[in-house]
């Protein structure tokens, strides 16, 4: 399920998250500006920065489930999903970062 809702954010947004194990090289993560001083989304700031440079691997990345777990799956796909799309449309990350 969780891998679902990356699949719908990567598919229509173009965006990967630190969810999805950003791996890159200390090149290329100093190239983009490193991660973004900011309260939230500062991994998917950087996947912004790093579009079209990045490739899938074959690997699983294991997260902590607990938020969808106490929230319900659903419930909370949707919840990061309009936190996603509320950050794309400019609202401060420290605003976010409140109800997180």
């Amino acid at each position: 399920m969780v891998a679902g809702w990356a699949n719908v954010r990567a598919g229509v947004f173009g965006l990967q998250d630190g969810d999805q194990g950003l791996l890159i090289s200390r090149e290329l993560y100093d190239a983009v500006g490193g991660f973004s001083d900011i309260a939230l989304m500062e991994d998917v700031a950087m996947a912004r920065r790093l579009r079209g440079r990045l490739c899938g691997l074959s690997v699983e990345a294991v997260t902590s489930a607990v938020r969808y777990q106490e929230a319900g799956w659903v419930r909370q796909g949707a919840r990061n999903l309009w936190r996603l799309v509320r950050y794309l449309a400019g609202v401060d990350p420290a605003r976010l970062g409140r109800g997180y």
